[in-house]
């Protein structure tokens, strides 16, 4: 039995001297879509307008008091934003389709449900949220806040203009980075992310890390569940802020665990979640 996420952590973590290399299964792939025919569906319209306003705009707004008449439109625009088809990609092996939301290689493992207390025209019940229709389909007709852990955030930087090259920590009480190494790492960190060779040319490499066992003290065993939820939720902001910049953004989950800490010089008591890569596009976008 596995006892706690610093555990889990080392038991799955990626080894180099342990891995094999595979190849994408793409005549068995699952279906990109969920059908849950026939059940009741309740068509989505596509919003004619969305809000225009900046992420930076909205990290400042307070969210109204009024009262919201929830109605398909309102859901509509909400799921449009969390995930909905963007676009379509064919190889000779077969296709891949994209979505709104960001998810590693492209394999969308999930689906969105919703319960739904009923206005409007849509029934009390538990919903499936259908992109390609788009529709929501009623499967059945009729908290308390938790205060969670938040992955520390650090970033390496090179080739930016007025910013020294280095690695920089996040100081969450005076809500600045500080640089705690000066050399550039970047191949190091490719190399540690399996060799992906692309990362050395990002100018940021964000990297979300955590003290598990400290954690799993304060919110028990499912505080592993916590921050990687909470790091992905980090990532998703960056993918966001970095669109709006006009920059390319990357995440990456795929790496070699004590390689990656090493190179980052994370303390032995911290451990590796998420590394994201941030910079221009080649060409521009």
């Amino acid at each position: 039995m596995i006892d706690g996420g610093h555990q889990f952590q080392w038991l799955t973590a990626y080894n180099r001297q342990l891995m094999e290399g595979h190849r994408l299964d793409w005549p068995g792939q699952p279906s990109f879509f969920k059908d849950y025919s026939p059940c009741t569906s309740y068509p989505l319209p596509l919003p004619e307008t969305l809000p225009e306003m900046s992420l930076f705009t909205l990290s400042e707004k307070t969210p109204s008091r009024s009262p919201l008449i929830w109605n398909r439109h309102s859901l509509a625009s909400l799921l449009l934003l969390t995930s909905a088809p963007t676009a379509r990609s064919t190889f000779a092996e077969g296709e891949i389709w994209y979505r709104s939301n960001a998810s590693a290689g492209a394999l969308y493992p999930l689906e969105f449900y919703l319960s739904f207390p009923g206005a409007d025209d849509l029934p009390a019940g538990l919903y499936h949220y259908d992109l390609l229709k788009p529709a929501l389909g009623l499967l059945k007709q009729r908290g308390k806040a938790i205060s969670e852990p938040a992955p520390e955030i650090a970033f390496l930087a090179a080739g930016i203009r007025g910013l020294s090259d280095g690695l920089y920590l996040f100081d969450w009480l005076a809500g600045r980075f500080a640089l705690f190494d000066d050399q550039d790492r970047r191949r190091e960190v490719a190399q540690a992310s399996l060799d992906q060779r692309w990362l050395e040319r990002a100018a940021l490499q964000f990297l979300f890390f955590a003290d598990l066992e400290s954690a799993q003290e304060i919110y028990g065993p499912r505080s592993y569940r916590y921050l990687q939820i909470a790091a992905g939720r980090l990532g998703q902001l960056l993918y966001l802020g970095a669109t709006a910049l006009g920059l390319g953004c990357c995440a990456v989950g795929a790496f070699y665990d004590r390689e990656l800490a090493q190179v980052c010089l994370i303390p032995e008591n911290f451990d590796p979640l998420y590394l994201v890569a941030v910079g221009p596009v080649a060409g521009g976008l």
